[in-house]
């Protein structure tokens, strides 16, 4: 009996991928499945290049160290055949149907044509395919393979879902490919290092992006204690903090869902406890695990700075330089801090929203001011450039962002928050309406927050006490930023201890 291997996203019915592979066209689509198949199956794979392949388009002999399992790999002869259709021009079903089709034509040729000595047989594809029992793409592959090719041992279809899963997995896999596989016009131009020339939003965006990454690029640690005038990067003393579910309620009804306990078990510090529901919160944000997300913490607990650098990480991701800024696992970068999603940031500073809604207010413009029109100014202020609230929604339409809302203990007086929280909400609805691929970071302290951000719709978070190894990789990694000598480090090293 053939074993075949099941798509892991998607139940039911298939799903639509996260990224746009129809984007990438027949021959893009081969490179990259050729590129997976180094990656998922291993280096000593051979790919061919375009024209007749002889029905393969890459072939592999050995034992998979990973696939379908560390535990069960599959061993012996490999063949790989990928077909690409256009889905703008044909329906999912036809499509579906086609690369069934084509799973028949493909091993005849194998078995029969060129009789090549096969064992196991993946057909990759860019269709989404379905998974529905008994009539399903799968099992009708399933029924094809057991009952036409009995000496093939293993078959395994990579669908549009499970290239999207690998694409995930393997993020310098996708990196080359994000400007034709994320969706974003904007982005997309900015990700393509071979375009010559930008439209005129997407120069404001990169010169604002340009900008605010320069302004930002400096930790800010007067809170923390240190108030000398020599500036440290933040990527030379940034790590994750780690914070754990406070959503005032206790976290009973989140150990209820399977998608948020799985979601914070991925992202849980090693050297916490596993009873705890907790998570890293720079990985949760940049691999998509949450949408909507409040941080609790004191001041200089790091909240601020959560925010500051993911936002820099974004930046960085469409300016081209996202492995200086990423967070490192030793000598190599951790993949876990390159953008699963690369979002244009918009960080507002809560108090400054608010001055600037009482200086409407005091001009007599009292129901005026909106949280739009408020980034509008800001992008203007930095760029230069004019920019307009429809622009705005253009980006928000077109585009994945990232709102951080930093600080709204910072807003005191309470008819003046009311205002703002509810312009807030009003921007979200708009959001809504605009279908915006939007991710939104809120901070405050936790004195005096009544839990104005739903906690039905916002995950609260609150930042945990550091562990000893934090505060000492971060007082040797300051001490190396502000260039002290041996002695000077020490007796900082030995004031922590």
């Amino acid at each position: 009996m053939v074993q075949l291997i099941r798509a892991t996203r998607g139940r039911g019915n298939a799903t639509v991928p996260q990224y746009n592979l129809n984007a990438l066209g027949a021959s893009e689509f081969e490179r990259l499945s050729q590129a997976l198949v180094k990656k998922v199956i291993g280096l000593g794979s051979v790919t061919f290049g375009a024209g007749r392949d002889g029905a393969r388009e890459a072939t592999f002999t050995g034992t998979s160290a990973i696939y379908p399992s560390p535990q069960s790999p599959w061993r012996g002869h490999w063949i790989f055949q990928v077909k690409f259709h256009d889905l703008s021009l044909t329906t999912p079903e036809k499509a579906r149907s086609s690369v069934l089709a084509e799973v028949d034509q493909e091993l005849g040729k194998v078995f029969n044509k060129y009789e090549y000595p096969c064992d196991n047989f993946v057909m990759i594809t860019n269709v989404p395919i379905s998974a529905v029992a008994e009539v399903g793409t799968i099992d009708a592959a399933q029924r094809l393979v057991s009952t036409k090719y009995e000496n093939l041992k293993n078959f395994a279809f990579w669908g549009a879902d499970e290239v999207c899963r690998f694409l995930d997995i393997f993020p310098s896999v996708r990196q080359p490919y994000l400007h034709l596989l994320v969706t974003g016009d904007l982005i997309a131009q900015l990700l393509n290092e071979r375009r010559a020339r930008l439209d005129e939003l997407a120069t404001t965006i990169k010169t604002y992006l340009r900008t605010s990454y320069t302004r930002e690029m400096h930790a800010q640690l007067d809170q923390a204690g240190d108030v000398s005038d020599q500036p440290v990067r933040l990527q030379d003393v940034f790590f994750d903090l780690y914070a754990e579910v406070d959503d005032g309620r206790g976290a009973a009804h989140l150990h209820r869902n399977q998608q948020v306990r799985d979601v914070l078990r991925k992202h849980r510090s090693p050297q916490r406890s596993s009873g705890t529901l907790g998570a890293r919160l720079g990985s949760l944000l940049l691999s998509e695990g949450v949408n909507r997300l409040v941080i609790v913490g004191g001041p200089g607990e790091g909240k601020s700075t959560v925010g500051q650098y993911v936002a820099q990480v974004h930046r960085s991701m469409l300016l081209g330089h996202v492995r200086d800024v990423a967070l490192h696992r030793g000598t190599e970068v951790d993949e876990t801090y390159i953008p699963l999603t690369p979002r244009i940031p918009f960080r507002v500073i809560l108090k400054d929203f608010g001055q600037w809604l009482a200086e409407k207010k005091d001009q007599g413009q009292l129901g005026a001011g909106t949280i739009d029109e408020f980034i509008c100014s800001q992008v203007s202020t930095v760029t230069s450039r004019s920019v307009s609230p429809d622009d705005l929604h253009h980006i928000l339409r077109q585009n994945p962002t990232l709102l951080i809302l930093d600080g709204l203990d910072e807003v005191t007086d309470p008819d003046l928050r009311k205002i703002l929280l509810s312009r807030v909400a009003e921007f979200v609805d708009r959001c809504e309406t605009l279908e915006a691929n939007l991710q939104i970071l809120a901070s405050t302290r936790p004195t005096g927050y009544t839990k104005e951000f739903d906690p039905a719709v916002f995950l609260h978070m609150r930042l945990s006490k550091l562990e000893p190894t934090q505060v000492r990789s971060y007082v040797s990694r300051w001490a190396k930023a502000k260039s002290l000598d041996e002695s000077k480090s020490s007796r900082v090293r030995q004031t922590m201890d």
